[in-house]
């Protein structure tokens, strides 16, 4: 995924079955909603969780731009109870400080599945979810795409500088 000339859409590409098979987006979407979930026809739930998936996607692919010599080293797994079980990872860069990411999974139909993110002791889920619940209440769902929308656009920008 970094070799020379392999753009951020063609990353896109190689990521979105792993993607798939490794986040719970539809946990991830009614958490990060909270109790406006509730409120949504099957249709926008569907909606917002493939724009979600995309977002993630996207990031992904934005972040593996170029071999800058980065190793991502698994540190080890603890179980949190409930079925949940918390990887500890880093992303090792020469030069630079590690970043600390730890990956929340709990079980899906039998497979561990991700639910959120710990990027050096901030977690993305609630990150989003405080950001998600203030743009749903002032604009409903097609706030909420567009802002995923935009932020996607974002990611495939910056992915493409490398």
């Amino acid at each position: 995924m970094q070799a020379e000339g392999v753009d951020v859409r063609a990353r896109r590409e190689l990521l979105h079955d792993t993607v798939a098979d490794s986040f719970d987006v539809p946990t991830i979407v009614r958490l990060s909603l909270g109790r406006a979930w509730q409120t949504l026809s099957d249709d926008d739930r569907s909606r917002i969780e493939q724009a979600q998936f995309e977002l993630i996607l996207t990031t992904y692919a934005a972040r593996f731009r170029s071999d800058g010599g980065e190793r991502f080293v698994t540190a080890g797994a603890q179980s949190g109870g409930a079925a949940q079980v918390r990887v500890r990872t880093r992303i090792e860069s020469p030069g630079a400080s590690a970043v600390t990411l730890d990956y929340l999974l709990r079980d899906v139909d039998g497979e561990p599945r991700i639910f959120n993110v710990i990027a050096d002791g901030f977690s993305e889920l609630s990150m989003r979810r405080a950001e998600y619940t203030a743009i749903f209440e002032r604009g409903g769902v097609q706030a909420l795409l567009q802002e995923i929308d935009r932020l996607v656009a974002g990611n495939l920008e910056r992915g493409q500088r490398s």
